[in-house]
């Protein structure tokens, strides 16, 4: 798992890569999460079949580049890494088009998840897309609650992408100037909006204007509420046997619903933007905000003064059962069409050493490795996450194994009906229940 300060190896397999971290302006973070680790797609396997090519992500490009060239070097295989424009709704239709005129890369970019999505490693599996990767030495190195979000029928179809925690993010600076410490209650959570509201400032700010900010109380939750508590939730709810009208997400409609009535946004929650609300935390206006680890990076950015921590958001009045949910980037899956799948495996195992996974990681910034490795530096705001994560007190994204993707676009538009006010929990969950139907 992710170490903490202290125990940094040598960079032996890979050149020093130049930091990215001015790259994650508060403006092109947004992409970034709007996908939870948005990437491109190829534009094909190229002229040379001797050419192993790989999909690659716009947002690492720079750190992508150089890790390829130290591969080429040590292997004497030629790469050609390709990085179309992002956005996931293009990912998935070029990517689809590849795999159907069979010109995908060799080595592509897989969602996490089942079949709810066209790209997720369980609808690549089943149109029969991608390679078993479950025999690769670095396997096993996959955390226990990442792996079923890259399985199919006990198939390994990618290596994941860097875990993102999904919670709330301080300014350290403002807290103190109030005298308050992150709170570990949801009752403690209230009295910060409270205070805060009191000083002047904003408790956590608020970008609903894009639409997919409208998920992420909603997540921060629901691993402490609903998935580290029951593990078998999502099995559950496939077969029937529990609904978002009852508890706990019933609980977390109500919650949300809560913070809304206790003023923990600023005003206009729903007509800020991303950028804006980024904006205002680097200003030091509001106290903080929830969002995913690579935010930090941004208010870095503008605000390098600024001392930043992600914490576990509590949804109960039990501290000791908090947890994080996190997000898995997209990962890289192996063509099965490919003619190069020993080359394809070879840089995944290059990709997966302990030296180049510290060193890709650290660049990315926010984020943490996907798997057990020596060598990686935890930066002091990721200090908690990366403890929860080494200890296992994290739950993926409970949206990768919805059954289609209207439940997350309805599950987005619940979100702006609690904050607006428009509907009340058991309306929005009532939606969702009828949204939620399998393909």
């Amino acid at each position: 798992m992710p170490s903490n300060k202290g125990k940094v190896q040598p960079v032996s397999r890979v050149c020093r890569l130049r930091p990215e971290r001015s790259a994650y302006g508060i403006a092109a973070v947004a992409l970034v999460l709007a996908s939870l680790g948005l990437t491109a797609c190829s534009s094909g396997s190229g002229d040379d079949a001797s050419e192993l090519t790989i999909m690659g992500e716009p947002s690492s490009k720079e750190a992508m580049d150089e890790l390829v060239a130290e591969f080429e070097k040590e292997s004497g295989i030629d790469v050609r890494v390709d990085y179309p424009a992002p956005g996931v709704d293009k990912v998935t239709a070029q990517l689809r088009t590849q795999l159907s005129a069979g010109t995908a890369p060799d080595v592509f970019l897989a969602l996490p998840g089942g079949t709810g999505k066209p790209i997720a490693v369980g609808s690549l599996f089943a149109g029969d897309h991608i390679e078993d990767l479950s025999a690769e030495e670095w396997a096993d190195k996959i955390p226990a609650n990442v792996r079923p979000h890259l399985e199919a029928d006990g198939k390994l179809g990618a290596f994941p992408g860097p875990l993102m925690g999904i919670s709330s993010i301080y300014d350290l600076d403002a807290l103190d100037e109030l005298g308050i410490e992150p709170p570990r209650t949801f009752d403690e959570v209230l009295q910060l909006c409270a205070k805060a509201a009191d000083a002047g400032k904003t408790a956590f700010a608020y970008g609903g204007q894009d639409s997919w900010v409208n998920s992420l109380t909603g997540y921060a939750m629901a691993s402490e509420l609903i998935y580290t508590p029951d593990p078998d939730f999502p099995a559950k709810h496939d077969a029937g046997e529990v609904s978002f009208s009852d508890e706990p997400w019933m609980q977390l409609f109500e919650q949300t619903a809560e913070m809304v009535d206790a003023g923990c946004y600023q005003e206009s929650p729903l007509g800020t933007s991303y950028t804006d609300a980024l904006a205002s935390v680097a200003a030091g206006d509001a106290l903080g905000i929830i969002s995913i680890g690579k935010a930090i990076g941004a208010l870095e950015a503008a605000n390098p003064e600024g001392r930043y921590t992600l914490t576990a958001f509590p949804a109960t009045n039990s501290p000791d059962t908090a947890a994080f949910t996190a997000g898995v980037g997209l990962g890289f899956a192996i063509n099965s069409k490919s003619d190069m799948k020993e080359e394809a495996k070879e840089f995944l195992d290059f990709y997966a050493s302990d030296d180049v996974q510290a060193e890709f990681n650290e660049q990315v910034g926010g984020v943490v490795p996907p798997i057990e490795i020596d060598g990686f530096e935890t930066p002091d705001s990721l200090t908690e996450f990366a403890s929860y994560v080494e200890r296992g007190a994290f739950t993926v994204n409970p949206a990768n194994f919805w059954p289609n993707p209207e439940v997350e676009q309805t599950f987005l538009l619940a979100n702006q009906d609690l904050v607006l006010g428009d509907k009340t929990p058991a309306e929005v969950a009532a939606e969702l229940d009828e949204v939620y139907k399998h393909p």
